[in-house]
């Protein structure tokens, strides 16, 4: 990664297994609604939150992030969680962006469902108040009701260019998008393979020529919900 200190990147993380066209329109839109001139996408070798990747090497999972993104102005893999060989969670991740050398100041993008889950993410109260959060989803977020009053007071509507704070970056607020990525799983995209069924619009050409020149997840049972 190029050290561009004080820049605002957009960080996208997950296991992309196997990345897909809602990965794609996610970054596109936090670039285009927050101004964000760069998105990193962040694999991660050892998620903390689920089943480790199972048939497929990380340098598979970092080619096909490769060649989803190629020719996408901005668009980057880094390998700052996938190269450590350890569970990476969120803000250490964050705190290295930050301060581990790069000096970034980084906005982490996530879709609406993961708010649930950020109660259970470690340190989130922390995490919550050091960075900013992009959250794509329209209209209402998906069970408001559930979200704890110590993170629901940290939601901001962004409507347009002129909502985007112009200390975006500095953290404490999770600015909502209004917008929704295409319905699109990884699961559900290995179940199709499995299946031997096309991948048509779920991933970038590419990396569905990818996945058949490798014979990735041909061999996977069904998965358990």
């Amino acid at each position: 990664m190029t050290r561009r200190p004080g820049e605002v990147v957009g960080v996208l993380g997950g296991t992309f297994n196997p990345v897909h066209v809602g990965h794609v329109v996610m970054a596109r839109e936090c670039s285009r609604r927050l101004g964000l001139r760069r998105i990193l996408f962040v694999p991660c070798a050892t998620p903390p939150h689920k089943p480790a990747p199972s048939g497929v090497t990380l340098a598979d999972r970092l080619a096909m992030l490769e060649r989803a993104i190629a020719g996408e102005a901005g668009f980057e893999v880094s390998p700052i969680e996938a190269h450590a060989g350890v569970v990476c969670y969120t803000i250490d991740t964050l705190r290295r962006l930050r301060h581990g050398g790069w000096g970034f100041e980084p906005v982490f993008l996530i879709g609406a469902d993961s708010l649930l889950d950020l109660p259970t993410w470690k340190d989130n109260l922390a995490l919550i108040s050091e960075f900013d959060f992009a959250v794509l989803g329209r209209g209402t977020l998906p069970r408001t009701a559930q979200l704890d009053d110590r993170i629901r007071r940290h939601v901001f509507e962004v409507s347009g260019p002129d909502s985007v704070p112009a200390d975006l970056g500095a953290g404490g607020r999770i600015l909502r998008l209004d917008v929704t990525p295409p319905a699109v799983s990884s699961r559900e995209i290995r179940r199709r393979i499995a299946a031997g069924k096309d991948l048509d619009g779920l991933v970038p050409p590419e990396v569905a020529r990818y996945i058949r020149d490798n014979l990735l997840y041909r061999g996977l049972q069904e998965e358990k919900h």
